[in-house]
């Protein structure tokens, strides 16, 4: 009884500050939540600008030392939002790997020899462009692999593509993703634009039509695509800088630039009318730049993690977990359920989650985790992380266990980058 007393006197404690912050500001709980979020999407520019600097410090030791290296290079520590956003080839199912971005060590072989007319300094311009690309191909010589076109171009006026091979392993059969080479599109001097237009019509997994637009005017080739519109011919969905927008409000703490900043409408939940590859109105649904009856695993992550509510007066019943990871973790589909006691063992246990943080929590650790690794030797309690920023991550324990009728939730929480190398390293430990 006391502890009940307690937390409801901490509840009460909690609504008499939000008065008194609206009080004193004017600022509403929903106007606070848009301002964090704004936050945390400030934070998440600042985390690119570090990470492209440390990664050009980097590039200028290899160009002073002169030395070719052995190893993929660091580039950035999550993978860009836009790759997550394609999703799977419809081929291979090969998606990219939600983690760190390499350059393999070849790239500055070919800028250290003069190979490509990519220079050392270009190669500093990749990191912050791939945040923000023209358009993302399907490779054509290596399956289920792709080919960004960035907003870069050469001494000659040549526009830079970087293939990226998906989900690699590397050492400790860890999976990244890597930039294999960098080069611009050209011949004897010139600029090769037509490849682009036979890209853009047949294998575009991404384009930025307003990009592609300006990119066009300064072209020297034919105008783009050929056939009149943006397609795949493998029967991928082709996304755009909408969709973008749309998976951008969703992960405030992820690093996208440019054009990817919601709008005002978008942050304050409005709807705004979605847009197909072309940049027109769809008619209908909420679906945007995708196949029409279609779903992609990336929108049904989405559609997962927006289906989230809390009640915080009984039992809750979510959805499924991603079937990649059931299949990753060997175990079958069934609901995941939240009780009621867990939530008021939780409340008393972190006081610092707020109510209305519970759903951002569970829908990102749940369903679109960048870590799942087990928390217990004996139990099959398995920890769901989701990085929010490199200094915080979300974490849901969750107990697997087979003869249940759901995986049931343990506890929600955040928790610090110390207590997640931990919980990380304690699996290196075990194996």
């Amino acid at each position: 009884a006391n502890m009940l007393e307690a937390r409801t006197d901490a509840e009460a404690m909690r609504l008499l500050a939000q008065a008194d912050l609206f009080l004193q500001t004017g600022e509403t709980v929903e106007s606070r939540s848009s301002r964090e979020a704004e936050a945390a999407s400030s934070q998440a520019e600042v985390a690119l600008l570090q990470e492209a600097q440390a990664f050009a410090k980097q590039v200028d030791a290899i160009g002073k030392s002169g030395n070719t290296r052995r190893r993929p290079v660091l580039m950035l520590k999550s993978t860009p939002l836009v790759l997550q956003l394609i999703g799977e080839d419809v081929r291979t199912g090969k998606s990219a790997a939600n983690r760190q971005m390499y350059v393999s060590a070849h790239t500055f072989d070919n800028a250290l020899k003069g190979e490509h007319t990519v220079t050392l300094d270009m190669l500093k311009q990749i990191p912050k462009a791939m945040t923000d690309p023209i358009a993302i191909f399907d490779s054509d010589t290596r399956t289920g692999d792709v080919v960004f076109m960035l907003d870069l171009k050469d001494a000659n006026s040549a526009t830079v593509v970087v293939p990226v091979a998906l989900n690699s392993a590397q050492r400790d059969n860890i999976s990244v993703n890597i930039v294999t080479t960098a080069y611009a599109k050209e011949t004897n001097g010139k600029p090769t634009d037509t490849w682009f237009a036979n890209q853009l019509g047949n294998n575009v997994r991404y384009v930025n039509v307003k990009k592609v637009g300006s990119w066009q005017s300064r072209s020297l080739g034919p105008l783009l695509p050929p056939s009149g519109g943006f397609a795949n011919s493998h029967g991928d969905t082709v996304y755009n800088e909408s969709d973008l927008v749309n998976l951008r409000v969703q992960n405030h703490g992820m690093y996208q630039r440019g054009e990817s900043t919601p709008p005002l409408s978008l942050r304050d939940g409005t709807d705004v009318a979605p847009t197909n590859a072309a940049g027109t109105p769809e008619k209908g649904g909420k679906k945007t730049g995708g196949i029409a009856g279609k779903t992609t695993p990336l929108e049904e992550k989405q559609r997962k993690i927006g289906s989230v509510r809390i009640d915080f007066n009984g039992d809750n019943i979510l959805p499924g977990l991603n079937a990649e990871d059931l299949e990753a973790l060997g175990k079958s589909d069934k609901p995941v359920q939240l009780k009621k006691f867990v939530i008021d063992k939780n409340e008393v246990a972190h006081p610092d989650v707020r109510r209305e943080d519970y759903a951002q929590i569970i829908g990102q650790a749940l369903y679109n985790p960048d870590a799942i690794v087990p928390a217990h030797d004996q139990f099959p309690y398995f920890n769901f992380m989701s990085r929010v920023r490199d200094d915080k991550s979300n974490i849901v324990l969750l107990d697997l266990t087979e003869t249940e009728d759901f995986y049931e939730i343990v506890n929600i929480h955040w928790i610090g980058e110390r207590q997640r190398i931990q919980k990380t390293a304690r699996v290196s430990r075990k194996g």
